[in-house]
């Protein structure tokens, strides 16, 4: 089967623009192996996308007992990062939301004031920050930073989030 991370029940992955994955079989010893991409013959690929898109990667391996067929759809979104919210309950722009932290589980999220003061920090992001500091408080309106890592470290991204009334 295609395998994701080590999983073959995973039937759907999300990813970003910018990131990449490895789509591996296992369990198959067959003498070739063809994706439905150009390139694929090997037991594993590298998928990617610059634009958002869904994509159904096939493999076909064929050996000495025959032809064996798996797949796994990858949907490539857009992970934007906001540079403002407004945190009043009104359903728009109230969190801090990223498709980052949707598709990876080990966002690491750190929010500073002005004076450089951490005034939000999480290692597991769930798109719940909604402009209050780490007792609970409302932070007041606003300009403040933040640096984001994810995939253990290797990929990141900084920048300013201003936070009105």
């Amino acid at each position: 089967g295609v395998f994701y991370e080590g999983d073959s029940t995973v039937n759907v992955v999300t990813i970003c623009t910018d990131d990449q994955i490895t789509l591996t079989v296992q369990g198959q010893d067959a003498d070739n192996y063809t994706w439905n991409i150009p390139g694929g013959n090997a037991d594993s690929i590298l998928v990617s996308s610059s634009v958002p898109s869904t994509i159904y990667y096939e493999m076909v391996a064929t050996g000495f007992c025959g032809d064996a067929s798996d797949g796994i759809t990858v949907i490539v979104e857009d992970c934007e990062i906001p540079n403002v919210i407004t945190p009043n309950a009104d359903g728009e722009n109230d969190v801090f939301f990223t498709n980052y932290a949707n598709n990876h589980d080990d966002v690491n999220l750190t929010i500073y004031n002005r004076w450089g003061r951490v005034i939000y920090k999480t290692e597991s992001y769930d798109n719940t920050w909604n402009g209050v500091n780490m007792n609970g408080k409302k932070v007041a309106a606003g300009t403040y930073f933040y640096t984001m890592l994810w995939d253990g470290g290797e990929k990141d991204a900084h920048g300013t989030i201003t936070v009105f009334d």
